[in-house]
């Protein structure tokens, strides 16, 4: 619905809309007091959380996932830079791997991929490293430890 609502738009007015609301957006990101940031909501089925946590980690997760499904929406490719997604994926693995909290070794493809392991024996998965976040993400199906999911 979004980009049909903006299809009118070419694509120099849609950067500068951005360009124009993102210094906003992130002085309110950066200025949000502790006691409002200490508030915990409900988010089943990950349980309680912090405001401060959606702000500061969830909302960047489901953004940078958003950017995903409007590719995959658009038929574009989702191309990945090695440097700020990674530290997006490795963020999503540490929180995966503490959720479950067993051994495993994990091997991501790709620009953002890397390896990762805890324990030294456990489940082996090798699959693509946006493809991981989707399925953990729930957007897809996983098996094993895979199928653990993070809040997104």
């Amino acid at each position: 619905m979004q980009i049909a609502d903006r299809a009118h738009l070419g694509p120099d007015e849609i950067l500068a809309r951005l360009d124009a609301a993102a210094p906003k957006f992130l002085r309110f990101r950066r200025r949000l007091p502790w006691p409002f940031r200490a508030i915990r909501v409900p988010n089943p089925p990950f349980g309680w959380l912090s405001i401060g946590r959606l702000n500061d980690v969830v909302y960047t997760r489901d953004r940078w996932m958003h950017r995903l499904n409007i590719h995959r929406a658009i038929g574009r490719p989702f191309e990945v830079d090695a440097g700020h997604d990674r530290r997006v994926v490795a963020d999503v693995v540490a929180e995966w791997a503490e959720r479950h909290g067993r051994p495993y070794r994990l091997v991501l493809d790709g620009a953002a991929g890397g390896t990762f392991q805890r324990g030294g024996t456990g489940e082996v998965h090798q699959l693509d490293a946006v493809e991981f976040c989707r399925i953990v993400s729930g957007r897809a199906q996983g098996t094993g430890l895979v199928a653990s999911g993070v809040v997104f």
